[in-house]
C-alpha cells in the first residue's frame, strides 16, 4: 500500500541532467542531515492575492564536498558556479521494478500496491524477466494495468520497450500513462491518458487524451522519436488540479529540463493512476507484447531553482553539510530589479503572427531624453517632426513623452500643437493589394486635426478632417468628395477622450474601396473611382493647426500601425480591425484570467488555471509593468490567488468562481484523532474590514459598508452584532468604476465573517488514525490540497465546537523530520462566503432576515414557535422548501414547516439537537438558516 513509512523523499537537481542527489555514490551523495520543510501559499489567513514564494529548505550532509559553489574539483563545478538551477523535490508513494515472477496480472508492487487490470478483446499481463509486460492479440483493443489507491495529483513515470521493427497495418500505443481511471460509477472507464504513438513509418507522436472525449491537447506533436526493437523509451505524467502535462525520452538519454505537451481539463477530479496499452485498427503486428519497468509514482512537493546552496564544516573537516534552499519561478520574477514589459501594442504589433502582419509600426512612445524619437519598431524609417510653413514665422511644436490618467498602455506619447505636424514615411512595397492603417489620439476641442494619407499615385490622396466637435469627413483626391462621414466621440465632443481611427482600403474592380473604422469597428465608407485605380499607402501626415479660438490646441496620438491586411478580415471570434484597436488601447475589457493566460505564454512561463478564464472579471488597461505585477493585477480584479504549482516552475491561477461552491476537498475527523490536539481557535478581530474603499486605477472609487448585519459599523456594544468601524482600501485596475461595488463587496464579505476562526490546522501523518484504509485516503487528499481548495474538520465537540469547521485553504507547511517523520501544517481561513448558490440545486438558500424567538424555547420542545423578522425578507412558505435546517442560539433544529406571510411566522421545529447541543433559549434569541449561500 503506497504512502507508508519510512518516506522516500526525492530531491533532483537538473545538473545537465536530472540527478537523485540521494542516489548518487556515497562521496557525491546528498544526504538528509536535519529536517527538509516545504511552505506553500500563504503563511496566513489573510492572503494577497499572490502567495509569497514557495520553498523548500533543509541541511544535508556534502561528504565530499562535490556540493561546495567554487570547488573546482566538485563534478558539478560548471553547473553550481550559475544560479537558479532547476529543482524538484518529490514523494516517491509507489515504485516496481517488476523482480517477481507472475503468470497472470501483476500482482503487488515493490510498495506493496495492488495492480488491477482493465481489458478489451482478449489481453493479458503478466511479469517475469525482470518486466511487466501488457499482450494484446487483438487490433482495436486495450490492456489497462493501474493501482488500487485513488489520487487526486500525482506524476506517473515509466520505461517501455516493444519489441518490434517494422509496425504494419495501423499504429500501437505503448506507454500511454494513465491517470484519474475511473473503474466505476457514473465515469466508469473514463480516464486521461499521455498518448504514445507509434506509427507505420516508426515515428512517435505525443497528445493528451481523455479516453472518450478524444485530444485535449489541441493536436499532436512529433518528438523526433524513432521506435527500434532494442530501444527502450521512458515517458512521464502528471495531473495537478485541472493541468496536465507529458513528456517522452529516449531511456539511453538523460530527461528533458521541461515538459512537452500539456492539456486543461475539469471532468475528473481524481482517480486510479496507471499504465495503458493500446492497438490501433488495422494493425498486423498482432499479438503485439509491451515490457514495462522502473514504475515510479510521485507526488511532487516543490518544483522551482537553487537559490541557496551554503556548505559548512567542522574543525576537523571530516563533517561537512550544505544548506539548501529552493524557490520557485516567482521569487526570480519578483525581484526588484525586474523589467517592466514592452507596452501592448509594442508586445503584440512587432512580434511575427499567423493572423496579422506589421508592414509599419511607430510606437511614438519615446521619452523627451530618447536619443532618438519617432523610431519605427520595426527598424525602417522614422516619423519627423515639421512645423507648418507659408506663415510667418513657422509655427508648431511637438512633444515627446507625454503622459495622462486615461491612455495607461504606453509609457508616454506625442503631442502636437499649434500647426505642428508629423509625417510618417510607409514602406509601400507590401501594400500592392490592399493596406490598412490605424492610430489612436487624443484631441484638442480648439483644434481638431487632418490626417494626409498619400499614396504611391500622386493624384491618389485621402484626408481626414476631424473636427472640434467630435465629427470627421474623409475626402478622396479630395476633389472626389465626401466618401465617409459620422460622428467619431459622441455627443461629448473630445472632452479628453482617446479613440482609435483607422482606414482599409482595397481595389474593388476599376474602383477603390476606402473603408472608416472608428474604436476598431468598420462605421463605412464608400467607392472612390481613383484615376490610377487603387494604389499602396506611401506617406501619413498628421496636422494639428493653429486654434482659432485661441489657445494652443494641444492635441496626442500613440501607436501607429499600418498592414497590409484588411480590417474586415474576420479571425474567427473578432475582425482585425477590433483586435487592432483592442491591442493599441491595451487590451481594455480582456478578461483577468485570460490575460494572464496570453501574458504568461508570450513569456514562456507555464501557467495553470482552474475552471473557465471567460468568466473571470474585465481588466482595465494592460499597463508597461513587470511580469508579476501584470498578474497581480490580474488576480485582484478577480478576486482570485497566485500561487505555485507543484509539479512544474510557473504560476498558477485560481478565480474566485473556481473557489466557490466545492465539494470538500479532504476531510479529516477531530474526534478520529485526525487532527493535532495543538488545534485552537482564534476570535480577535484582524481580518475584519466592514468599511472598505475599493478605488480603480486612474480612475473613481466608491465606498462599500457593513452598516447592518454581523459585524456591522455600529460602536460596539449598541448591539449584538455590532463591532465598530473597521476600514480597509483595495486599488484594482477593472474595466470600469462599475465594478467597483463587487470589488468592495467581497472585501467587505471576507472582512464580515462571523466565525470564530482556526487559522492553523496541524496532522501528524504518522497519526495511527492517518495510517489504516481511510486514514491513507484522507492523506492522499490532505497532501493534495493547494490553495483555494476546502477543508472539513468533523467531530469537533471535544473541541466546544458544535459545527465542522469548513476552511478555505491558504497555504501551509510540510516537514519531513527525517523518514520516519512527516508533518503538515495548513493555513487556512472561513470558507463560508465562498459558499456560493448553484442554480437548481434545492440546498442553496439565501439568508439574510434577522429574525427572533417571540417566547422561551425549552429544552428539547418541538411543535410550532412564533418568531418575528425586524429586517430582511421574511421566511418561505413553499412546501419544496422543507425541511429546512435552521440554528437558535448556536443549537441545529429542523425545520418542517412555515406559516405566515408578514413579519409574524409561525416555525414547527421537528427536531432538535441536531448538533449536540442542547438548551432553553430565551425570548429574543436569534433564528438563523443552517449554511447559507451568498453571491460570489
Amino acid at each position: 500500500m503506497s504512502l507508508t513509512f519510512p518516506r522516500d523523499l526525492v530531491l533532483e537537481m537538473y545538473l545537465g541532467r536530472w540527478v537523485d542527489v540521494a542516489t548518487l555514490p556515497e562521496s557525491r551523495r546528498l544526504r538528509q542531515v536535519e529536517p527538509v520543510t516545504v511552505s506553500w501559499g500563504s503563511s496566513s489567513e489573510q492572503s494577497k492575492a499572490l502567495a509569497p514564494p514557495s520553498t523548500a529548505e533543509g541541511v544535508l550532509h556534502n561528504t565530499g564536498g562535490h556540493w561546495t559553489p567554487g570547488n573546482p574539483m566538485s563534478d558539478y563545478y560548471d553547473y553550481l558556479q550559475g544560479r537558479n538551477v532547476p529543482t524538484r523535490l518529490g514523494l516517491r508513494v509507489s515504485r516496481d521494478a517488476f523482480g517477481r515472477t507472475v503468470a497472470s496480472g501483476w500482482d503487488f508492487s515493490d510498495t506493496g500496491d495492488g495492480w488491477n487490470v482493465s481489458t478489451s478483446g482478449t489481453g493479458s499481463t503478466a511479469v517475469g524477466s525482470g518486466v511487466g509486460t501488457h499482450t494484446q492479440p487483438n487490433a482495436n483493443a486495450y490492456v489497462i494495468t493501474f493501482l488500487g489507491d485513488s489520487y487526486g495529483d500525482c506524476e506517473a513515470r515509466c520505461s517501455c520497450n516493444v519489441q518490434i521493427a517494422n509496425i504494419t497495418g495501423g499504429s500501437i500505443e505503448p506507454l500511454n500513462l494513465v491517470q484519474r481511471y475511473q473503474p466505476s460509477g457514473a465515469f466508469a472507464g473514463e480516464h486521461y491518458l499521455l498518448r504514445v504513438e507509434m506509427t507505420t513509418a516508426e515515428a512517435i507522436n505525443l497528445s493528451i487524451h481523455h479516453s472518450t472525449l478524444g485530444n485535449i491537447s489541441g493536436g499532436t506533436i512529433s518528438t523526433g522519436l524513432v521506435q527500434a526493437s532494442d530501444r527502450w523509451f521512458r515517458a512521464a505524467f502528471y495531473a495537478e488540479g485541472q493541468t496536465l502535462r507529458g513528456k517522452i525520452w529516449d531511456a539511453a538519454n538523460p530527461e528533458p529540463l521541461g515538459w512537452q505537451i500539456s492539456a486543461h481539463h475539469d471532468r475528473l477530479s481524481g482517480g486510479f493512476p496507471g499504465i495503458r496499452t493500446g492497438i490501433a485498427a488495422g494493425n498486423t503486428n498482432l499479438p503485439v507484447t509491451a515490457r514495462y519497468d522502473d514504475w515510479e509514482l510521485i507526488l511532487r512537493r516543490h518544483s522551482g531553482e537553487l537559490t541557496k546552496l551554503q556548505p559548512s564544516w567542522d574543525v576537523s573537516h571530516k563533517v561537512k553539510t550544505a544548506a539548501v534552499k529552493m524557490a520557485d519561478v516567482t521569487q526570480r520574477l519578483g525581484r526588484s530589479q525586474r523589467a517592466s514589459l514592452s507596452s501592448a501594442p509594442r508586445r503584440y504589433l512587432t512580434t511575427s503572427h499567423s493572423e496579422m502582419t506589421a508592414s509599419d509600426f511607430w510606437a511614438l512612445d519615446e521619452a523627451p531624453t530618447a536619443p532618438a524619437r519617432g523610431v519605427s519598431a520595426l527598424g525602417k524609417a522614422p516619423a519627423t517632426f515639421q512645423q507648418e510653413t507659408g506663415v510667418s514665422p513657422n509655427r508648431g511644436a511637438v512633444t515627446w513623452g507625454a503622459t495622462d490618467a486615461v491612455h495607461t498602455a504606453v509609457p508616454g506619447f506625442v503631442g502636437l500643437n499649434n500647426g505642428g505636424r508629423l509625417i510618417f514615411p510607409v514602406d509601400s512595397s507590401g501594400l500592392g493589394s490592399a493596406f490598412s492603417a490605424m492610430w489612436s489620439m487624443r484631441l484638442s476641442p480648439d483644434a481638431g486635426a487632418q490626417i494626409f494619407l498619400s499614396t504611391t499615385t500622386v493624384t491618389n490622396r485621402h484626408v481626414f478632417f476631424l473636427y472640434t466637435d467630435g465629427t470627421y469627413e474623409l475626402f478622396s483626391n479630395p476633389s472626389a468628395g465626401v466618401v465617409s462621414s459620422g460622428t467619431i466621440t459622441g455627443d461629448v465632443g473630445w472632452a479628453d477622450q482617446w479613440v482609435t481611427l483607422g482606414v482599409c482600403a482595397f481595389p474593388t474592380g476599376a474602383e477603390m474601396d476606402i473603408r472608416v473604422f472608428i474604436n476598431g469597428v468598420n462605421v463605412g465608407g464608400g467607392f472612390v473611382a481613383a484615376d490610377a485605380g487603387y494604389a499602396g499607402l506611401r506617406e501619413i501626415l498628421v496636422h494639428v493647426p493653429q486654434p482659432t479660438t485661441g489657445g494652443q490646441g494641444d492635441s496626442y496620438f500613440s501607436t501607429l500601425f499600418v498592414t497590409p491586411q484588411r480590417f474586415d478580415t474576420f479571425l474567427g471570434s473578432e475582425f482585425l480591425g477590433e483586435k487592432v484597436s483592442n491591442i493599441i488601447m491595451g487590451w481594455p475589457g480582456e478578461k483577468s484570467g485570460l490575460r494572464a493566460f496570453r501574458l504568461t505564454a508570450e513569456e514562456g512561463v507555464p501557467f495553470d488555471y482552474w475552471g473557465d478564464l471567460g468568466q473571470t472579471r474585465a481588466m482595465g488597461p494592460q499597463r508597461p509593468l513587470p511580469l508579476l505585477d501584470q498578474l497581480v493585477e490580474c488576480a485582484e480584479v478577480d478576486g482570485a490567488l497566485l500561487y505555485a504549482p507543484r509539479y512544474t516552475t510557473g504560476v498558477a491561477f485560481r478565480g474566485r468562481r473556481a473557489m466557490a461552491a466545492r465539494a470538500a476537498d479532504c476531510t479529516l475527523s477531530y474526534s478520529a484523532n485526525m487532527v493535532a490536539p495543538t488545534f485552537a481557535p482564534s476570535a480577535d478581530d484582524r481580518p475584519t474590514a466592514n468599511l472598505v474603499k475599493a478605488e480603480r486605477t486612474n480612475g473613481g472609487h466608491v465606498f462599500v459598508e457593513q452598516a447592518t448585519g454581523p459585524m456591522n459599523t455600529d460602536d460596539p456594544g449598541t448591539g449584538p452584532d455590532a463591532a465598530g468601524t473597521s476600514p480597509a482600501q483595495t486599488t484594482v485596475n477593472a474595466q470600469s468604476d462599475a465594478q467597483l461595488g463587487d470589488v468592495g463587496g467581497w472585501v467587505r464579505a471576507l472582512g464580515t465573517v462571523p466565525e470564530v476562526r482556526f487559522p492553523r490546522v496541524s496532522v501528524n501523518l504518522r497519526a495511527p488514525a492517518l495510517n489504516d484504509v481511510a486514514g491513507l485516503t484522507a492523506q492522499r487528499a490532505l497532501l493534495a490540497l493547494r490553495p483555494g481548495d476546502r477543508l472539513l474538520v468533523t467531530g469537533m465537540q471535544a473541541a466546544d465546537v458544535y459545527r465542522d469547521l469548513d476552511q478555505l485553504v491558504r497555504g501551509g507547511k510540510e516537514t519531513y523530520r527525517d523518514a520516519f517523520g512527516h508533518k503538515v501544517e495548513l493555513n487556512a481561513g472561513p470558507y463560508e462566503k465562498y459558499r456560493a448558490a448553484v442554480y437548481g440545486d434545492s440546498a442553496s438558500r439565501y439568508d439574510g432576515a434577522v429574525t427572533t424567538l417571540d417566547a422561551q424555547l425549552t429544552a428539547g420542545t418541538t411543535g410550532a414557535r412564533n418568531v418575528t423578522t425586524t429586517s430582511g425578507p421574511v421566511w418561505t412558505t413553499a412546501a419544496g422548501a422543507f425541511p429546512l435546517a435552521v440554528v437558535i442560539g448556536g443549537e441545529r433544529c429542523t425545520v418542517s414547516g412555515i406559516t405566515g406571510t408578514g413579519a409574524a411566522q409561525v416555525m414547527t421545529i421537528s427536531a432538535r439537537a441536531q448538533n449536540g447541543v442542547s438548551k432553553t433559549h430565551p425570548a429574543g434569541t436569534r433564528v438563523y438558516l443552517a449554511d447559507p449561500v451568498y453571491y460570489c
